[in-house]
């Protein structure tokens, strides 16, 4: 999801992740209550109440993200999140708004999630409550499915990879040599 005015990021950025928090918080409070509406199927509660538990017994930090099958986490600009495949039905002011790149999450070897899925109605919860905020939605961006890019890297549960692109793992592993040669020397470990 994109910002639809400029924005100057090198003097404001920290303000406009701070805005971008409240459109997730926002976001995240409306997939909660579809969520209530729409109860787990009965395997993914067990669960849920598991980790509960291991949060009793001070074995899981406390939070309600180490016990929900669900997220989203803003970065800048964009947005990743992540639902349940289970189906469900689709909220009627929901039902004709289109997830943008199907095409593109299959062009990549994605496996574009079904329309009636959790994690579809998320998406599209997402979408229509950041344009009901004046958020722009870059339709060829959002894509929803399994194997689907996430800041440059593709996520795949199927296989439990993430497969990262040869021109970003470059990228990233000279940011690691760069700044593993700037530490090098001055990290001070405890006793």
């Amino acid at each position: 999801m994109l910002w639809h005015v400029g924005v100057d990021l090198s003097k404001h950025r920290t303000r406009f992740e701070r805005v971008a928090l409240l459109n997730c918080a926002w976001i995240q409070h409306v997939q909660a209550q579809f969520d209530r509406d729409h109860p787990y199927p009965e395997s993914v509660s067990a669960w849920v109440a598991s980790r509960r538990e291991l949060q009793r017994d001070g074995q899981l930090p406390a939070g309600d993200e180490q016990c929900l099958p669900v997220g989203l986490e803003p970065f800048i600009d964009d947005a990743n999140g992540r639902a349940l495949n289970d189906l469900v039905s689709i909220p009627s002011y929901l039902a004709a708004l289109e997830i943008g790149a199907a095409q593109t999450t299959a062009a990549i070897g994605a496996h574009p999630a079904s329309n009636s899925s959790r994690v579809a109605v998320h998406c599209r919860i997402a979408i229509f409550e950041s344009r009901r905020l004046g958020w722009a939605v870059a339709d060829a961006k959002t894509m929803c499915g399994d194997g689907v890019i996430l800041l440059g890297a593709q996520l795949d549960t199927q296989v439990d990879r993430v497969r990262c692109p040869l021109i970003k793992r470059t990228w990233v592993l000279h940011a690691v040599a760069s700044v593993s040669a700037r530490a090098y020397g001055r990290l001070s470990r405890p006793p």
